[in-house]
């Protein structure tokens, strides 16, 4: 049909099918029906604005720009809404601008625009300069204080005459078929996960400039902005990709993030496997390189969980001498630099909930098997709460910030978006990804990438030490939406949000390469 021939037929049906969708949706869901008021009708036709406000409520409104990448300015209360709904929007081709802050904040609003398959910006600000993607406009003095989110739906111009003829409540009903249906797509596309993953909260204690910054961390999934550039070092990890298959001169890297599972995961590739690894084995100065039998069973004599010892590695010639199976380290920049073009270092990774992880490394850092000699310790005397109100620590946003590049004294103050862009690509394009709480998948999925074939004896030993020996403390015991809990969620923004695109990376790879490259 011409969009510029609408018949007064094809407006009637137009306004029966809009009426037939919002009765359908206060039949079913009459809790989403939202209260509106307060409409505007700007000059460019086809376009519906209003004010998600209660009648009663006396609130000024942020104004809203459409068409630019930018922010969403959402806290709990609005936890599976604006941000689900406009991604879920986006991917059907409509444009939902939602922007706003709490009431207890300042400043700020948001945009959204149509973006292809749903690549959407997200995140929010409260004040600072703000780029073209995840942070809003210009640092947040357009808002007002207790700004309430807006919606923007654009029609097409050849809808402009029926929607004309619609009155002010009809105007009102189809925004709210676009919102409701968008938070309902949306709410189905973030609702797996673990308890711990259905707390939402998007507000977060670092700082850029004189404000406060947050990020979405709701669950939805952000992809990193397009045209990144990683940087040239990292092109010794091959890519996750049918372009860059694996070669027999690739060795297995595995990033061990702390308090994931790495522990245990070397030490059944080593121990029932029989791999040779290049790990933590500190104290060794020898000028050649050696198998050693630990009780862990055999690692090199290198050290490459600190960059002194990764440099000694390369010297002598670790991954030339091809004398280890896999190579393990928690420092994948420099660590890079013992790999190259015709020996590629291949990137496996093990990941749990920061929230977990921050918790896990709490305890450990002030109980009794913390060893002071080669690790961060903590006075045992020192209370969660204190560890959390003590200010930024090198542990908070440890994934973003390593994958980012960054020294190990950054704060999560200075983190940009673009910083955390630059790790979810890293993860995109270099990783596989296992999550810690189905261990099992990750340990066959690195068995299927890697080419490992184990006889049976050794795949009882595998199996002994994923489902009977492996600890099974994976999640913590804080209560969900308490203080200790929002605390570390707030305090690690960054990773929360890099973490969910994880698992939406790993799942894309189960559906993509594992599931049809072995009938799984």
């Amino acid at each position: 049909m011409n969009e510029n021939n609408l018949s007064s037929s094809d407006d009637d049906r137009l306004a029966m099918e809009i009426a037939d969708d919002i009765a359908n949706i206060k039949k079913h869901n009459p809790q989403n029906i939202a209260h509106t008021s307060h409409w505007e009708t700007p000059p460019n036709a086809g376009t519906l604005v209003g004010n998600l406000v209660d009648d009663d409520d006396d609130v000024a409104g942020a104004p809203v720009n459409a068409g630019r990448r930018g922010d969403i300015g959402m806290k709990q209360p609005l936890a599976h809404g604006a941000a689900a709904a406009a991604r879920a929007a986006a991917r059907g081709g409509v444009v939902v601008a939602a922007g706003g802050l709490h009431p207890a904040n300042q400043g700020g609003n948001a945009q959204r625009r149509r973006m292809p398959q749903g690549h959407l910006g997200a995140g929010n600000h409260l004040h600072g300069n703000g780029g073209d993607r995840g942070q809003g406009g210009d640092g947040g003095h357009n808002g007002h204080p207790g700004a309430l989110p807006r919606a923007v739906l654009h029609l097409p111009e050849w809808a402009s005459p029926a929607v004309n003829a619609i009155g002010r409540s009809w105007k009102m009903s189809l925004l709210v078929v676009g919102c409701v249906g968008a938070v309902g797509i949306g709410s189905a596309l973030v609702s797996t996960g673990n308890d711990n993953d259905a707390y939402v909260t998007t507000s977060a204690l670092s700082v850029r400039g004189s404000g406060g910054q947050s990020l979405s961390t709701s669950g939805v999934v952000v992809p990193p902005a397009e045209g990144l550039q990683l940087n040239p070092t990292l092109a010794s990890f091959g890519d996750f990709s049918p372009l860059d298959p694996k070669q027999e001169t690739d060795v297995p890297f595995f990033w061990d993030v702390p308090q994931s599972g790495g522990k245990y995961m070397m030490e059944i590739l080593s121990k029932c496997a029989g791999s040779v690894l290049a790990g933590n084995m500190p104290g060794y100065d020898e000028t050649e390189l050696t198998t050693l039998n630990t009780g862990s069973g055999p690692y090199v004599n290198v050290d490459t969980y600190t960059p002194e010892g990764i440099l000694r590695a390369k010297n002598l010639n670790l991954v030339p001498n091809n004398i280890a199976d896999v190579i393990v380290s928690p420092l994948p920049y420099q660590a890079a630099g013992l790999f190259d073009l015709t020996s590629k270092g291949r990137m496996m990774m093990l990941l749990q909930n920061p929230i977990d992880r921050i918790y896990k490394l709490y305890n450990h850092a002030t109980g009794p098997h913390c060893a002071p000699n080669t690790e961060q310790c903590l006075s045992p005397s020192l209370t969660l709460k204190e560890y959390l109100e003590g200010g930024d620590r090198q542990e908070f946003n440890w994934m973003t910030k390593t994958l980012s590049g960054k020294p190990p004294n950054f704060q999560s103050s200075e983190l940009t978006t673009n910083d955390l862009d630059i790790a979810k690509d890293f993860i995109q394009r270099k990783c596989i990804v296992g999550m810690l709480d189905n261990v099992g998948d990750a340990m066959l999925r690195f068995k299927i990438y890697n080419g490992w074939h184990y006889p049976n004896g050794v795949c009882q030993c595998v199996e002994k030490g994923l489902f009977w020996e492996w600890p099974r403390d994976s999640s913590t015991n804080l209560e969900e939406g308490s203080h200790a809990h929002e605390a570390i969620l707030e305090r690690n923004g960054f990773d929360m949000e890099l973490y969910y695109y994880a698992k939406q990376v790993s799942q894309d790879q189960l559906d993509n390469y594992f599931n049809v490259n072995n009938g799984r």
